[in-house]
């Protein structure tokens, strides 16, 4: 078939970090599903000839009075009355669902767009499906997408209070203030919907791909209980401040605003000016990328997370909720939901220190609540490689803090991660970690002196005052030599006959050399740090 006159276009006007992300089928892909059609058409045909036969009419009777309990009963077989044009319509409906969903129109149509586009095939509204046809409607399509994606976003534009003086032409840079995102207090679900919609738009360009399952009804309802106050949501590119009267504020990163802005000039090339269609260029916090992104769909789920309580009385008959379980949380409803889905809820939950039980409940060793609402809101969890992040095991940390001994003087644990070590430093214990999530983890166990920082700063900082530590104890990363750093730094802030105690390979251990400390190295087999591939050691350090 020469097929030189039908092609998909895949040419996008949008900005080319969005524009590389947007899918067109190949021409073979569309070819291979009308195939399809004609192949299930030509199927149709034949089962319509062979049922309007008189023997196979008699047959089919024979067989659906077999299934009766009154053999003897009369019945009408629905299938002598059936209509060929009709089933072939049912047919054409079916695959011009397939057609579009070998595209990602869909998922870029605004709401209204999507609607219209689901009355017209539910009420037949569609041309025949000839490859003809299929090639123009898809092409069609394809070129309307740029138009779509700009409609979306117009459409968090358009809905902005017309009565502040924040909205102007500077478009997404200003602060965007969206009325009556609430009132009588419950949100707002046409408001919430454009927030909405510029969550998709913003997740398209953070990577996230067919992610359209977002919840900003409930996002504002929680929102509703921290009025006044600004919260980061979806990996710090949004934050908003919702206020009691029903109004809420939003700012997006610079780092997005200016192209969202230039999707918005596709359709108003004159409102927005040149200098907010391109990135700044002046220096400004970028969004963190050693993070691990969630989708939406594990966002909403981590909102329903709901405490675990006792069952009093016997399964099956008059069971009654009894005291809550403390620290136990689970999902609200675990059973009915995508076994994938789930999956990728438990390991959050674990990632943040949650030990998995039977029936999807989740333990933890300190109040998780107010942490999961934080990854609920943020939408992020720290990426476990990026920031190293390797628990140590409990036998092999008391293992470590024994050897470390009863120091006098302050403490120290510069990589405190989620506590694994600190637990046995004692609450007064000074730890520092990069993660603000950690850190919030660390001060709902009851750590008093909890410093969000990268340690090695936060070392160059300290070692002009005259802070020094008697005991640290320590897991610093592994990767990049960043462990001959870490243990340089530490060094940095011992006092006077203080001592490190710390975890790094062997090859780490064998080789650092730091005047004017002793050192002793221990081997750890590799069972007591299981999921590690490397040969580790603990370390000893002794001030001279």
């Amino acid at each position: 078939m020469n097929n030189t006159a039908l092609s998909l276009p895949s040419h996008s006007k949008l900005p080319a970090r969005f524009a590389n992300m947007l899918s067109t089928p190949s021409d073979s892909k569309v070819e291979q599903l009308w195939w399809q059609f004609r192949g299930q058409e030509e199927s149709l045909n034949k089962t319509h000839e062979m049922i309007n036969s008189p023997s196979t009419k008699q047959s089919i009777s024979l067989l659906l009075r077999s299934s009766l309990k009154d053999l003897n009963e009369p019945i009408n077989c629905s299938l002598f009355g059936s209509s060929l044009e009709n089933a072939k319509k049912i047919l054409q409906q079916q695959y011009w669902e397939e057609a579009i969903d070998l595209t990602d129109v869909k998922f870029h149509m605004p709401n209204n767009r999507r609607i219209e586009w689901r009355e017209n095939v539910k009420a037949f509204n569609f041309p025949d499906f000839t490859l003809e046809n299929l090639f123009s409607t898809l092409s069609t399509l394809l070129l309307e997408r740029d138009k779509f994606i700009a409609e979306r976003v117009e459409g968090v534009f358009n809905a902005l209070s017309k009565s502040h003086v924040t909205n102007t032409p500077e478009g997404f840079y200003k602060r965007m203030i969206i009325s009556d995102i609430h009132r009588d207090g419950f949100p707002c679900s046409t408001r919430c919907g454009y927030i909405n919609d510029l969550r998709i738009v913003v997740g398209r360009f953070l990577g996230r791909e067919n992610d359209n399952v977002v919840s900003s009804y409930d996002l504002v309802k929680r929102l509703m209980l921290h009025t006044g106050q600004w919260v980061e949501i979806d990996g710090g590119t949004l934050r908003i401040r919702v206020y009691k009267k029903g109004t809420a504020h939003i700012e997006i990163h610079p780092d997005l605003a200016w192209q969202l802005n230039e999707i918005l000039a596709m359709l108003y090339p004159r409102a927005i000016p040149s200098q907010f269609r391109t990135k700044q260029k002046k220096k400004i916090k970028h969004v963190n990328l050693s993070n691990t992104l969630l989708n939406h769909d594990v966002i909403n789920e981590l909102g329903q997370i709901q405490p675990v309580y006792e069952m009093k009385g016997k399964p099956g008959f008059n069971l009654s909720r009894g005291n809550k379980i403390e620290n136990r949380v689970t999902p609200r409803y675990p059973f009915s939901m995508d076994k994938h889905l789930l999956a990728k809820v438990s390991d959050v939950l674990i990632a943040i220190g949650g030990i998995a039980l039977e029936k999807h409940e989740f333990q933890f060793d300190y109040d998780p609540m107010p942490i999961i609402e934080q990854v609920y809101f943020e939408g992020r969890i720290p990426d476990k490689y990026s920031h190293q992040f390797y628990p140590t095991p409990a036998p092999l940390a008391k293992r470590m803090a024994d050897l470390l001994g009863n120091v006098q003087g302050l403490l120290l644990e510069p990589e405190a991660g989620q506590g694994a070590l600190a637990e046995y430093l004692g609450k007064d214990a000074t730890l520092v970690e990069v993660s603000s999530l950690h850190c919030e983890i660390l001060k709902q166990k009851g750590f008093k002196n909890v410093i969000c920082d990268d340690f090695i700063k936060w070392a160059h900082k300290t070692v002009k005052t005259n802070t020094r530590f008697a005991g640290i104890l320590m897991n610093p990363p592994f990767s990049e030599g960043r462990a001959v750093h870490h243990l340089d730094a530490a060094i940095s802030l011992l006092a006077d006959k203080g001592k490190i105690v710390g975890l790094v390979t062997l090859p780490v251990a064998n080789n650092y050399y730091a005047e004017g400390m002793s050192k002793q190295i221990t081997p750890v087999a590799q069972k007591e740090f299981k999921g590690v591939s490397v040969d580790l050691a603990i370390i000893e350090l002794s001030k001279l």
